[in-house]
């Protein structure tokens, strides 16, 4: 894999929210400037202060256990190990667990990472604090599934390499990923005016991911994308898809064993772009 870049050490206390973060350090890739801004304003108050969608850090079992009854119709969840990369305090994990998987998250923000693991007993030892694009605490073939929602937006570009080859690695043969985005039409775009996020500093549509995983050797299975599209809870038939627009892909990694070898995984040819 790519040589790994070392985080610079985190930066003491909560910025305050009146403040705004330096955007050209953060695209640089200044983990302390990133880790800085999602701290508690951001999981508590984001909404009401202009820093993100979040309005409170806490468990929405009504939300988990909708998008788990979609989620597990099409992965299978039950006894895999699995790894929510950027996982907030934890509230996927805790879905997956109560589902049958051992899961674990990593996250950067200390704050959501500390208050995951006060909001549920069991997860005090599956939650940790990093970057995503360094997952040396794992070994190599560790998890059947890797999951990330609206995170690798989050990412300075000079990280992402780094990021795919790492799950990559601690992804079985045959194991699964899905992925969600916020995307741009254009190949590299910015962030939408009405996103208040500013920690999304790396926006592209999802031709420009769709290389970058291809090139690190994983295969697409649209098949598994597509069916969680259409996948719908069994009492209300209400769809995340319709509700939140996700773009998404699903991925997995070539080889024998792990969940899934099928015949419908498609490649690119991965010098192009």
């Amino acid at each position: 894999m790519s040589e790994r870049h070392t985080p610079e050490p985190p930066g003491n206390g909560h910025k305050p929210s009146s403040l705004v973060p330096d955007l050209e350090k953060m695209e640089e890739g200044d983990l302390a400037e990133i880790r800085q801004y999602v701290q508690e304003d951001y999981w508590e108050h984001g909404k009401a202060k202009g820093l993100s969608g979040y309005d409170g850090a806490y468990i929405n079992w009504w939300w988990v256990n909708r998008w788990m009854q979609c989620f597990a119709q099409v992965f299978p969840v039950r006894d895999k190990v699995i790894l929510d990369l950027g996982c907030g305090y934890g509230s996927v994990v805790a879905g997956f667990q109560t589902w049958g998987a051992d899961a674990y998250g990593i996250d950067i923000s200390d704050y959501a990472v500390e208050k995951g693991k006060n909001l549920a007993d069991y997860l005090a030892e599956r939650l940790y604090q990093g970057s995503v694009h360094d997952l040396s605490r794992w070994g190599d073939e560790t998890f059947d599934i890797i999951y990330s929602n609206q995170v690798f937006e989050h990412v300075p570009e000079r990280y992402v390499t780094d990021v795919i080859a790492e799950a990559f690695r601690v992804l079985k043969p045959g194991g699964l990923c899905w992925f969600a985005f916020v995307t741009s039409t254009e190949e590299n775009g910015v962030r939408g005016e009405n996103d208040q996020d500013q920690s999304h500093i790396n926006i592209h549509n999802m031709d420009w991911w769709r290389r970058r995983f291809f090139q690190a050797g994983f295969g697409e299975r649209k098949d598994l994308d597509d069916a969680l599209r259409n996948a719908t809870t069994g009492y209300d038939h209400f769809s995340y898809f319709q509700e939140y627009g996700w773009d998404s892909i699903a991925l997995e990694k070539p080889g024998d064993g792990g969940v899934s070898t099928d015949s419908r995984v498609t490649q690119i040819d991965p010098r192009k772009g």
